[in-house]
Order: structure tokens, then sequence, then C-alpha cells
């Protein structure tokens, strides 16, 4: 049996969930490392400005044994998971009864064991580079975020991060959590060089997130490549075995280190303050952050600018505040004694700020208007899309929703909202009461995201990777 094929079935021997990754150690290198939050690692050679990374876990929510099955098509040898196929029927809100077909499987783990192989090939084959083995994508990139705080001054000295975690075939992803994650240089080199050894590999701006978009804020060229995988997250989830064999191969053959190095990684730093011992007057630094909490929301449901350095915040350092309609930026100061600058002009305090947006935007707060939600009770979550018109056509209108949800939307901002949600929840699912929390913001119905949805077939790599689950009535964000 061919070895890259030998090494996929060992790995998806079971569907290893967040929490079971470290039984795959056996199939790592024997000189591996770990870190203190269960990722494993490796370091090739001595210069090498490059960084590989791949996910553990599987998408699955209990560990199970994997029954492979696989076929031929066109030539292409496939693997998938045995399981029949049964019917099932479900009731819509009209009391219709909705017959499809559901497998009775589980999931096969090539989303990720195909980058875990192809990266332990390149480890055989010596090819430079730091090898990272992240755990917890699945669940809101935990490995690598955790990694990413801890030795943040390790993973700054690299130029390139290069994972292996995106579905279907040739895709050098350019976009990541709606923001540039890799220059066109960059790309269109990759693509280069791909070509050369027989495969073609173009750019592509639909992706959502992964491991390496942790990094994108210290790590100038970061991209996520595609591994030759189907219907992840599903039963019926498969894996191309030639195509996993011919890329193995072909990274072993790439120049990473000749890669172009052009993207600003953080094109909004801002220097930290010298600040001054706290005197008479002064508010203390978790005061403080509870007035930048106050401001960040009111600069952004008001002004309609996002803070691009958020994470960075320190009482007295310049915040810069950006408007995704104009381009322009605005800066932003929290004083030690809670007073606030914007721009050249500085408010006493937080209310002070507030009075003067609302007067300069003329905007009608909608308090009396708004439900809040308890985000741990989502029983109580449902949406009925057909609650106002129940005799509505679905067929014939379905494109005029879709239309209707993209009209004047910043499709960049809205990702960046979900991305936020989801990473804050730990969770790829978003309840429709939620989901509709965050369209609030864009004047959008939910009815309209979901005819969106349907219009594209369900189809994440047409939806940015947001899917509808009906059956339970929730939104999946499917990060690859």
């Amino acid at each position: 049996m061919n070895r890259i094929i030998k090494k996929f079935l060992d790995l998806t021997d079971y569907t290893y969930t967040y929490g079971d990754e470290d039984e795959l150690k056996k199939h790592l290198p024997d000189n591996i490392n770990s870190d203190e939050f269960g990722n494993f690692f490796i370091k090739i050679g001595e210069n090498s400005e490059t960084m590989f990374c791949s996910h553990l876990d599987t998408a699955a929510f209990e560990k199970q044994k994997v029954q492979h099955d696989f076929w031929k098509t066109e030539g292409q040898l496939f693997v998938g998971t045995k399981g029949d196929i049964i019917k099932r029927t479900y009731k819509n809100k009209k009391g219709e009864s909705i017959e499809y077909g559901a497998k009775e499987g589980t999931l096969l783990g090539a989303d990720d064991k195909a980058g875990v192989v192809i990266m332990l090939n390149m480890i055989e084959n010596n090819i430079p580079g730091l090898y990272y083995f992240f755990v917890g994508e699945e669940v809101g990139r935990i490995g690598s975020t955790h990694a990413l705080k801890k030795y943040k001054d390790i993973f700054k000295s690299y130029k390139r991060c290069i994972a292996f975690d995106r579905r279907g075939y040739g895709s050098i992803i350019s976009r990541q959590m709606g923001m540039q994650c890799c220059s066109n240089d960059f790309v269109n080199e990759l693509s280069i060089q791909f070509k050369k050894h027989g495969m073609k590999f173009e750019n592509d701006p639909t992706g959502i997130y992964t491991d390496s978009a942790t990094f994108m804020s210290i790590i100038p060229e970061c991209t996520n490549l595609s591994v030759g995988y189907f219907d992840e997250h599903t039963e019926f989830e498969s894996q191309n075995l030639t195509y996993l064999i011919k890329l193995a191969n072909t990274c072993t053959k790439i120049d990473w280190e000749s890669l172009p190095t052009k993207r600003n990684p953080n094109p909004f730093k801002t220097e930290d303050p010298k600040r001054k011992p706290k005197t008479q007057g002064d508010l203390t630094d978790d005061e403080l952050w509870d007035i930048f909490i106050d401001v960040d929301d009111i600069l952004e449901s008001i002004a309609d600018v996002y803070c691009k350095n958020y994470k960075d915040f320190i009482p007295e350092k310049e915040m810069i505040y950006y408007d995704y309609n104009t381009e322009n930026l605005t800066s932003v100061w929290i004083h030690e004694d809670g007073s606030i600058t914007v721009d050249n002009q500085t408010f006493r305090d937080y209310n002070d700020l507030k009075e003067a947006l609302l007067f300069y935007f003329d905007y009608n707060e909608k308090d009396d208007n708004y439900v809040d939600i308890d985000d741990d009770d989502d029983d109580d979550d449902y949406v009925d899309v057909d609650d106002d018109d129940d005799d509505f056509n679905f067929k014939n209108n379905m494109e005029k929703m879709s239309n209707e949800f993209t009209n004047k939307l910043d499709m960049t901002k809205f990702l960046e909202d979900i991305i936020i949600y989801v990473d804050s929840k730990n969770n790829n699912e978003i309840s429709a009461a939620n989901m509709q929390k965050i369209l609030d913001k864009y004047n959008k119905k939910i009815e309209s995201i979901i005819y969106w949805i349907y219009y594209n077939g369900n189809d994440p790599d047409k939806t940015y990777g947001i899917t509808w689950d009906n059956d339970n009535n929730i939104f999946k964000i499917y990060t690859n």
C-alpha cells in the first residue's frame, strides 16, 4: 500500500475530537515536541522563515471507530466512510412531510488529517520549516490562539504561515476573517511554483478562517491550501487520495523560502504610551478598560467605525478606528482621568462623547425595540421564516430575497462580526436569534440570509462558510 495512503488511513481510524489529540502522538515523529496546550511541533533546519500548520481534531461529537469505504471516479481513488443511506422525514411549519436522505455513519476526519499527512511527508523529506500540529481548531482555534499568546515573539520571526486545511482542489486562500491574509505577489509566485510541478493552484478570496488566520497580525503572508477533501463535517465526507499523494509529493518540491513577503501584518500598530504614575483623580485601569468598551460600542453603533487594534488597548494609547465605507481613519485616546479624545476634540467623559455623537449623527436610539435574548438558552431562539406569510412562494422569490440580503451589505464587516462571535463562543454554531442580533446592525432580516444561503445551494464555498441547518434551526460556520 502507498505510504501516504497508509498514513492517512492510520490517522483516520477514529474520529478524534478536541481532547483526544494526544492519542495521535504515536503517528507523529519520535522527536516531536509538545507545548502546555497540547499542540505538537517540530523544527526542521535552522534558518527557515516558513511555518506550516494543520490540526489534529475532528469536527465530531464523540470518538468513534471509522469504517473506510473506497471507490474510483474517473480514475481517481477516493475514500469515505461506510454507512447505509436511509430516508428520513420531518414536518415543516405548514405541517407538510419532507423526505431527505441521511447516512448512518461517521465523519471521515480528512479535515484535517489530509493536512497532517502532507506535513509528515515534508518532515520525512527534511523540508525546512516550523511544523505545528494544533489542537482544537474545530472548536475555535484553541490551540493556535493559546500558542500565539504564549510564544508571540517566536512566531514573529516567521514571514509566512501555510495551513493545509482547505476543501476541494487548487485554492490558495488570500482572505480570511474578511481581511487580506496574503499578498497578490505571494499568491502569484506560489501558483507559478505549483504549475511547474503539474498542479493548478489559483487565488481564492473566499476563506473564512483556519489556524493560519490566528497569526495574521504578526506574520506577513498567511494562507490555506486545498488538500482534496469534500463534504467535511458530515457523514458524506470524502478524500481524493490520488490528489493527496500528488500534493504531498509536490509540496516537497516547492521553494517555500523564496516566496515573496509583501503584506504588512499590522498596519494599525501604534506605539505604547510612556505612562506616568497615577495621581489624584485618575481612574483605575479596570475602570478605564470599561470606558474603552463603552466608547468602542458607541463608535461602532453610531459612527460605524471599527477599532483595528482593539486587543492592544492601554490607557493613553492611540486606538485606530476604520471606516469601511470611506476608508478614513479616526484616532481615539482614553486618558487616565476618564476623559476621551477623538482626533483633535476632547470630551469630559463617556456621556459627553455620547451626547455629541447622537447630535452629530442625528441618531435615534431604539432601546424600546431591543430584545435581550439569553445566549445560553437556545431553546427559545427559534425563528420561523414562514411566520409573516404562510403562502410565501419559496422558489419564485428566492432570488429576490437573496438580493435583498446582499444589497448594500458590507460583506467584509459582516464576516468580521461572524468570526468575532464564533471566536468568543468557541463554537462554530450560531442560533437563529443570535444571528438576528448580528443582522440588526445591518438592517437585514434573518429570512433574507436564509434565502441567500439556499439560493447558493447551502454551499459553504459560495456563502463564505455560512450554512443553514433547517432541522436544528441554527447556522453552522465552516472555517476552512
